[in-house]
C-alpha cells in the first residue's frame, strides 16, 4: 500500500464522515488540524511527499492526528476545542469547553464599539466600558488592545464580566498571554453586572456596554448542531423559557450602570432584534440608534443610547 499524505486522510475522512461541512468548511479544518499536528506551515506541507512523512519521528503525530480525527467526526468536538485556539480578529485565543467558541460575526462588535468612541469621548479620562458575559475575553481584549494601539495616550478602564470562574481564569489567561496591560481589564464574577461577592459594588458611570448574551430557547435545542449542543456551554447558549431572560436583565442592569447618553451594544439571535428593541425603548430608558445585519443579512445587533 502506497503511503498516505496527512493532508489527503484529512481530507477524505472529513468528507467521508462529515459531509455537511461546505469544502471551505473542510478545506480551512484539514489546514488548521495538519498544520497543528505536524508542526508545519500548510505551504511546507504542500511540498513535502507522503513519503516524507513515513519516518518513525512522524509517528506520535500520526496517532495524534487520526485521534483527533475520531473525536472531530465521530464524538463532533469542535475543532478549536480540539486544537485549544480559536481566531478573533487576527488573533490566537485559548478556548475550552467552559467558553463559547467565539464567531467571526461578534468581531463586528467590537468594529461597532471602536465606532461609537468620539473624540469628545476621547478626551474625558477615563473612559469606562465593560464586556458583560465575556466568556474568553475575545471581546474585552480586543477592544483593549484596540484602544491601547490607537489611542496610547487615553485612559480606558474596561471590565469584564461572567457568571463563571472557569470562563474568568480563560479570559485572564488570554488576556496575559495577548499582552494587555493589566490596568486595563478587569475581571469581575457577576451574573451580568451584578457582582456575586456581596462586598463588591456594581459598576456605575460606564461610557459603554458592549455583550454578546446567552440568547436561545430551549425550544430551540434540537435544532443546534452537535458540535454546539452537545460540547458548548449551555449556560452561555441558553437564557430562560424564550432566549429573552439575560437579554432582558442586561438592558435593565445597564440601564443603571450606563451614564446618561451612554451605549449599549447587543449581539441578538435572529428574529430577535426588533422585540429587543421595542422593550428596551418601552420598559427601560434607552433609544434605539441603529440596529444592524451580520454577515448573513440577519438583524442581530443592536445600537441602544441611555435617554439623557
Amino acid at each position: 500500500m502506497p503511503p498516505c499524505h496527512p493532508l489527503d486522510v484529512a481530507k477524505q475522512t472529513l468528507a467521508e464522515k462529515l459531509p455537511a461541512l461546505s469544502v471551505e468548511q473542510r478545506q480551512a479544518e484539514v489546514r488548521l488540524l495538519v498544520e497543528a499536528v505536524f508542526q508545519l506551515p500548510y505551504s511546507a506541507l504542500l511540498t513535502k511527499s507522503a513519503d516524507f512523512f513515513t519516518t518513525e519521528a512522524f509517528q506520535p503525530a500520526w496517532q495524534q492526528l487520526h485521534t483527533l480525527l475520531e473525536d472531530r467526526t465521530i464524538h463532533r468536538t469542535p475543532l478549536q476545542y480540539l486544537l485549544k485556539q480559536a481566531w478573533f480578529l487576527g488573533r490566537p485565543f485559548f478556548v475550552s469547553p467552559a467558553v463559547l467558541i467565539p464567531r467571526p460575526e461578534t468581531e463586528l462588535l467590537v468594529e461597532a464599539a471602536l465606532g461609537l468612541i468620539t473624540p469628545s469621548a476621547k478626551a474625558e479620562a477615563p473612559f469606562r466600558w465593560a464586556d458583560v458575559g465575556t466568556g474568553s475575553g475575545c471581546l474585552a481584549i480586543s477592544l483593549a488592545l484596540a484602544l491601547q494601539e490607537h489611542y496610547p495616550s487615553v485612559q480606558f478602564t474596561g471590565i469584564a464580566t461572567d457568571i463563571s470562574t472557569e470562563a474568568l481564569q480563560v479570559a485572564q489567561h488570554n488576556a496575559d498571554e495577548l499582552k494587555v496591560a493589566s490596568q486595563a481589564i478587569a475581571f469581575l464574577l457577576a451574573d451580568v453586572l451584578t457582582p456575586l461577592d456581596t462586598s463588591e459594588k456594581p459598576p456605575v458611570g460606564l461610557d459603554l456596554i458592549l455583550s454578546n448574551p446567552p440568547y436561545i430557547s430551549p425550544i430551540l435545542a434540537p435544532t443546534l448542531a452537535p458540535e454546539v449542543l452537545k460540547h458548548e456551554p449551555a449556560g452561555a447558549l441558553f437564557s430562560g423559557d424564550c432566549g429573552f431572560e439575560v437579554v432582558r436583565k442586561l438592558i435593565i442592569q445597564a440601564s443603571i450602570a450606563l451614564k446618561p447618553d451612554g451605549f449599549l451594544l447587543i449581539e441578538v439571535g435572529s428574529g430577535m432584534a426588533k422585540t429587543v428593541a421595542d422593550w428596551a425603548v418601552t420598559q427601560a430608558s434607552f433609544t434605539v440608534l441603529s440596529v444592524w445585519s451580520d454577515y448573513a443579512g440577519h438583524e442581530r445587533f443592536l445600537t441602544l443610547q441611555r435617554k439623557g
